[in-house]
């Protein structure tokens, strides 16, 4: 399988373990950093991502590509409002 979109996200420390046992299909590349674990993910599209990482909440931190990180902070404007 032919994947072109990679995206790299930092877990926070404290949900290493969690992340581990739930990785998603789409990592090819997990390492340990003294800020969490750094996990690559590739996949045909953005919107493939979307939904694991948002389900780690706060303790995901997106660190490119900025078209991802945009996109979080809208869904995450979108779950406030609904509230």
């Amino acid at each position: 399988m032919n994947r072109t979109y990679t995206a790299r996200v930092i877990f926070a420390a404290e949900i290493d373990p969690w992340v581990r046992e739930n990785m998603s299909s789409y990592a090819t590349d997990v390492t340990p950093t003294g800020e969490g674990l750094l996990v690559t993910l590739r996949a045909h599209q953005e919107a493939e991502l979307l939904q694991w990482i948002l389900g780690w909440g706060a303790g995901a931190r997106v660190l490119e590509p900025e078209t991802l990180k945009k996109r979080i902070l809208e869904e995450a404007r979108k779950m406030l409002q609904s509230c």
